[in-house]
């Protein structure tokens, strides 16, 4: 029997996030921790250079969102996801710019991640000039969506849902699609029926790339209180340990921690 070592990491790696214990309480007046996956700052080297430029860059945008400041710092996959079911964190931040498989398919607990800007073959996209006389199709609220209300470079087409995005983009009917990865994600797992996905879509993509320019979605909503929503987050992970039934509490509690699906 061939066994996967690099899936079977990541599940022991989500077994050390829910079994340990939790030592670490963020104090009154402590600035939450909040751990970036390293892969992150790859995703800004041609447009901000060097890495401490990019986390100074992302830590104000994070201290505007929450008008409080952070403790932010880099870790790799396995101590964020250790880190974040010890309580060492209170946020966690994800990016993946290509093979979305089989990462995401452990992160439905830990939240959004950021927007995909997925081009036409041969469009190459780097920042947002990069952008301007393309037909851009997007998710209505996302990300994109409020980044660029009153930007006119380019022909905007917002759409509902992620399937007719892609299709559009199959179709040539646009030359870039902007989708949450979320969605993508689950898209990419889904067993659906040729009637209700693109078909050869995969086909007419370029590379899937995490644009640079835009805050991206945090694992816990900014649409309520920070710390009830890390309490709420807190809660779930500690009744997964309790109850040791993973694969149901994943099922359970996957929805409400992905604001980005109150966009669809």
């Amino acid at each position: 029997m061939k066994i996967n070592t690099y899936r079977s990491g990541l599940f022991a790696a989500w077994l050390l996030a829910v079994w340990l214990p939790f030592p670490h309480q963020t104090k009154a007046g402590e600035a939450p921790r909040v751990v970036v996956w390293e892969a992150f700052p790859e995703a800004y080297r041609d447009q901000a250079g060097d890495l401490q430029g990019t986390l100074v860059d992302f830590t104000r945008l994070l201290e505007q969102d929450y008008g409080q400041p952070f403790q932010l710092e880099v870790s790799n996959w396995p101590r964020i996801m250790a880190g974040v079911g010890t309580n060492q964190y209170d946020i966690a931040y994800f990016f993946h710019l290509s093979s979305l498989e089989p990462k995401l398919h452990y992160l439905g607990l830990m939240g959004c991640l950021a927007d995909l800007f997925i081009p036409r073959q041969g469009i190459k996209v780097s920042n947002l000039d990069s952008l301007a006389g393309l037909r851009v199709g997007f998710l209505k609220n996302a990300v994109f969506d409020r980044a660029t209300r009153d930007d006119n470079r380019f022909e905007k087409l917002p759409v509902q849902d992620t399937v007719t995005v892609l299709r559009l983009l199959a179709r040539d009917r646009i030359d870039l699609a902007v989708v949450h990865s979320g969605h993508y994600a689950r898209l990419l797992r889904s067993t659906g029926t040729p009637e209700r996905y693109p078909g050869n879509w995969r086909d007419k993509l370029g590379e899937p790339v995490v644009h640079a320019l835009y805050r991206v979605e945090v694992t816990l909503s900014r649409q309520s209180n920070l710390q009830d929503q890390i309490e709420k987050f807190r809660a779930i992970i500690r009744k997964n340990r309790e109850d040791g039934n993973f694969a149901a509490i994943m099922e359970k509690h996957n929805m409400p921690f992905w604001p980005c699906d109150e966009m669809d």
